[in-house]
């Protein structure tokens, strides 16, 4: 614990840093365990600071010598436990401050906004508290040489003012995670031309972001989703944005086809999300993605062949699930993850982890190609018309045997320049590098079918995530027993195909396997006694096969409830409510002894209830032929005719025998 008496009295401190957030970091800052006593920080201290740093301290409150000090040019005060009302003196008291950081921390009600020019203000950070209510109708006028603000992560509601339009230094703008409303202020989209970040989402901002106004020519990182956009990228220039490198535009209602000038952005894209919108037509493959990391493309309305222009040696995330696409996957697909970087002596390993094409009009066969990409540990086939059987090399993927421990990001670095105490240019490079890692280590989310529910994954549950879908397609043949080779795959679904055949013993071999789902094929058999290994199934279903024998009466099996297994006439046991015949339930048989009347005879003859069945029998035939004849007076009359030919045959035979006789 440091005492605040202890530095009271050195008149000529103008530095004083214990920690400073100089990394944007919140999610990956470490711990820091020092604790500032504070209790006797009178009002009166002799120095005057210029920097005072005191992130991530344990702070409970604001220090009281801060009332005191008038010449800060850099405060920080990010990640501590301050709550209450923001002191409104500290920028009162210090017009020449122009570093604020007070980032994560419990901070309410309003916050301050100064009604006076703060010329030397460049880098302003609140993000991470519970501030509410307007952003200052007036802060471009107050704050106009801001390069940072991020004002992310409150509760910020009301619009966005026109102001900020001229903040003609402004190169990071965040404003993500609030309740803002109504439309851009076109100010800002064709003014602020030095932007380099431009974080706008997670609000309720309508209208049209790319409308003719569009001017932000040195963006580096655009993330506009989760919002209520509207419009088409037709009308969009995009050479004025051939420097960008992340582009989310998901969760919004954009729509209408992609200009094939879009291309203009693959040289430097690193993310590219366009999912949950209205798009349509063909994706635009001008020109490769060299540099692509994450593509999702999921759940508009593209259609026509997958595209095939995302050769990235850093690939690492394919989502086209939810679209149009048809017709089979093309051999140009699966250079995807290589980058070009294949030759006679040396292959380079593709780093794709997911590819996710669910949820189309794919069809032909599964191509062997697929198992090049080794190291997917989520794929998802599921919902196409793909056909043929199950290529037996899947064994070669990995499916989350190999994790690599980390995304791939791109680190900008900046220098710091600390003659004029200008930290903002750092902070725009370390933010963009902050929010794509973000994007990756953290917000990638991925939806993925298991235990019979479309579940979410992400962040470090994402990590340890692997998963196998091939359901409802056309799929036919046997389960390939190499299957039983992906030791560390946590879901396998194969439901509603035409699957024959047993079930693999080798798949007791998948000893992390979670959730396994074969129902809905014709598989046939016993089912396998080796599955009671898998000591880690939580969801298993076998329903509506042709599967016989017994349910083995194991807890890892029997445990499941009756729908895991009914649909198969043949299948007995628990949860079933058909019980197995056994051995031990068929009643005792005396054995038979021959005797001198059934000798020779495979069993006994009770003579009376012979004749007795022989007797009734005789009665049925005879009232039934009787009955005829009364109902049916045709059927009678050719009776009768029969019964007098018959006996005049009769006579004449029997005459001739005695006359000449």
């Amino acid at each position: 614990m440091l005492s605040f008496n202890s530095i009271a009295n050195l008149s000529k401190l103008k530095v004083f840093i214990l920690g400073m957030d100089m990394v944007l970091n919140i999610v990956w800052q470490e711990k820091n365990n020092l604790h500032i006593d504070l209790e006797n920080s009178g009002e009166n201290a002799l120095f005057q600071l210029e920097i005072l740093g005191l992130s991530n301290c344990n702070l409970q409150s604001v220090p009281k010598f801060l009332s005191s000090q008038h010449h800060l040019k850099a405060l920080d005060l990010s990640h501590n436990k301050l709550k209450g009302k923001f002191p409104a003196r500290l920028l009162e008291s210090n017009a020449q401050l122009g570093l604020l950081n007070v980032r994560n921390n419990s901070f309410t009600g309003p916050f301050y906004w100064p009604q006076y020019l703060m010329g030397n203000m460049s880098l302003l950070d609140i993000s991470n508290n519970l501030f509410e209510g307007h952003i200052s109708e007036d802060i471009g006028q107050t704050m106009p040489n801001l390069k940072y603000l991020n004002l992310s992560r409150n509760f910020f509601g009301g619009d966005l003012p026109s102001s900020i339009g001229e903040m003609r230094n402004l190169k990071m703008l965040d404003l993500s995670f609030n309740n803002l409303t109504r439309e851009v202020p076109k100010e800002l989209i064709a003014n602020c031309s030095e932007l380099r970040s431009l974080i706008l989402s997670n609000n309720i901002f309508s209208g049209q972001i790319f409308s003719t106004h569009f001017n932000l020519s040195n963006l580096w990182h655009l993330k506009v989703n989760d919002n209520n956009f509207t419009g088409s990228l037709t009308n969009v220039n995009f050479k004025i944005l051939e420097g960008l490198q992340m582009l989310d535009v998901s969760n919004n209602n954009l729509r209408g086809e992609i200009p094939r000038s879009f291309a203009n952005l693959y040289s430097l894209l690193w993310i590219l999300n366009m999912k949950n919108n209205y798009f349509e037509g063909e994706f635009p493959c001008e020109q490769d993605l060299q540099g692509l990391v994450y593509l999702d493309l999921s759940h508009n309305l593209f259609s026509g062949p997958l595209p095939s222009c995302f050769k990235s040696t850093w690939l690492d995330v394919v989502n086209l699930e939810g679209n149009k696409f048809t017709g089979s996957i093309p051999v140009a697909f699966f250079k995807l993850g290589f980058g070009g970087f294949i030759t006679t002596d040396r292959i380079e390993v593709p780093k794709i982890r997911m590819l996710l094409l669910g949820d189309n009009d794919l069809s032909g066969l599964i191509p062997d190609q697929l198992c090049e990409l080794q190291r997917i540990s989520m794929m998802d086939l599921s919902h196409n018309f793909f056909s043929g059987s199950i290529p037996s090399c899947f064994n070669n993927i990995t499916f989350g045997s190999l994790v690599d421990g980390q995304f791939p990001y791109k680190e900008l670095n900046f220098p710091i320049d600390s003659v004029s105490i200008d930290f903002a240019d750092y902070f725009v490079g370390k933010s963009v590098s902050f929010f794509i890692r973000s994007l990756l280590e953290h917000e990638l989310q991925i939806y993925f079918t298991t235990k019979y529910l479309l579940l979410s994954y992400k962040g470090g549950i994402l990590d340890l995530m692997s998963g196998l879908d091939l359901s409802s397609n056309n799929l036919t043949g046997r389960i390939p027993r190499s299957i039983g080779n992906l030791s560390y795959i946590r879901a396998i679904n194969l439901s509603h195909n035409h699957l024959v055949g047993s079930i693999p013993i080798s798949l007791s071999n998948l000893t992390e396997i979670e959730s396994l789902d074969l129902s809905y094929n014709n598989l046939s058999g016993e089912i396998p006694f080796d599955l009671t290994r898998l000591h880690s199934l939580g969801a298993f279903r076998v329903a509506h096969n042709n599967l016989s024998g017994k349910i083995p009466d194991v807890p890892q099996l029997s445990t499941f409830d009756e729908s895991s297994y009914e649909g198969n006439p043949f299948l007995c046991g628990k949860p079933l409510e058909k019980g197995c015949i056994t051995d031990s339930d068929e009643p005792p048989q005396s054995p038979i002894t021959p005797s001198a009347e059934s000798e020779g005879k495979w069993h006994k003859v009770d003579r009376m209830s012979f004749f007795a069945s022989l007797a009734a029998t005789y009665v049925v035939v005879l009232l039934g032929f009787v009955t005829i004849l009364y109902i049916n007076p045709n059927w009678r009359r050719r009776w009768f005719n029969f019964i007098e030919d018959f006996m005049d045959y009769c006579y004449y035979y029997v005459y001739r025998f005695f006359y000449y006789r």
